[in-house]
Parts: C-alpha cells; structure tokens; sequence
C-alpha cells in the first residue's frame, strides 16, 4: 500500500509529496527551493532507506517546481509531466513575471504523462488523469487501491484553481473536474498543491465552484 508525506514549501506554501511503497518511492511536484527543504525531503528519503524511482509534476507552474534541480542533480532522475506543459514559459520565465530571479538548469525530459499512463510503485500503481485548464497539461495520479488522488492545483478544498495564468482556461478546468474527479467514489481524498486535503464527496457537495 503506498503512504504519502506531505512537506510545505518555498514562498508559495506548495505541497511537495513524497510515496512510498515497501523501499521504492517517488516524489510529486517538488517545490523545495533552499538548503533546508532539500534536506528535509533528502532525510525523509535517507532514514526510511527508499529508492527514489520517479519524478512527476501535476504541472509545470514554477512553485512545483523549483526542486527539479535538487531531485535531478542528487538522484538522477529527469522530470516527468504532460507533454502539453512544456510549452509553457521555463520557470525562469515564470519567476520574471512575479518579480522574482531564477537561474534555470537543465534538467532531462522524461517520458510524457498522458491519460491513463501507469506509475508503478512497488506492487501499488498510480493512475495518471489529464485534468487541462488550471495549465493545459495538468494531471493528477489516481491511486484507486489506496483511495487518494493527487491534484496538483486542479482542485482545493473549497475552492478550484486559477486560470488567469499560462494557457488557463476555466471552462475547460470545471469541465476536467466534473468528468475526472467528481466521477471518484465520495471517500477518496483529495490532496491538493497548496492547503489542506478535502474528498471527492466534500467537494461534490459544498464547493461553490462546482
């Protein structure tokens, strides 16, 4: 069964995730951005004796993900995301337009995320769905055995994502969520990019976006 740990990080109050399934894990939208995030989410690492396996992004907004660098530069791996966000502006870009100076690093492609792609985590699997409209390449990972989704910035509690950014696009999000995540049993949990997690079931029934 996998098992999630949430870290709180950089300016934006991002959710990094880090899953876990016996000694494989895996590490969704990695926003660390200084020494001391690194170390929190490397020890994490370090003391349950894990191997990192994967490297996913929900979506390639600059606050998820600032610790690309970190994760390709200590464990090699190349980030993995929807092929329709690579198109968005590099997260130097990105920080420019919120005032704020990035210095970008190379970091390898990996293979592309796309509706109904598969991670293998240990004997568990995370589903992939393309939810477009917070960024056109917004996915979550359904993990249908464990009762979890992660969202990214798709859906919070309460409230849904904002679409005034890069390629955003509100009609297309309600659409997403109506179609891929209200469709989810009531009891799944939903763990979102920023704040506290929610369920399906709470949000079919008193968000006010949908």
């Amino acid at each position: 069964m996998i098992t999630l740990e949430q870290f709180e990080c950089n300016y934006f109050g991002e959710n990094t995730y880090l899953l876990r399934e016996g000694t494989e894990a895996a590490l969704v939208d990695c926003g660390c951005l200084n020494e001391l995030e690194w170390q929190e989410v490397r020890e994490a690492i370090e003391q349950q004796g894990l191997t990192l396996r994967h490297h996913l992004y929900t979506h390639l907004h600059l606050d998820h993900r600032f610790g690309a660098p970190f994760v390709h530069a200590t464990y090699g791996l190349p980030m993995r995301a929807h092929a329709a966000d690579w198109a968005m502006p590099s997260t130097s870009e990105q920080a420019s337009q919120f005032g704020m100076r990035w210095k970008e690093a190379a970091i390898p492609r990996g293979e592309d995320l796309e509706e109904g792609t598969i991670i293998s985590l240990g004997e568990s699997q995370l589903r992939v769905l393309h939810l477009p409209g917070h960024s056109p390449g917004g996915v979550a990972f359904y993990a249908e055995r464990e009762g979890f989704v992660l969202v990214g910035d798709s859906l919070f509690r309460g409230s849904i994502g904002r679409t005034d950014l890069w390629q955003g696009d509100y009609g297309q999000l309600i659409g997403s969520i109506q179609e891929k995540l209200l469709t989810l049993p009531d009891e799944t949990v939903v763990y979102p990019g920023h704040g506290p997690a929610t369920t399906i079931g709470e949000e079919r029934r008193h968000n006010p976006y949908l």
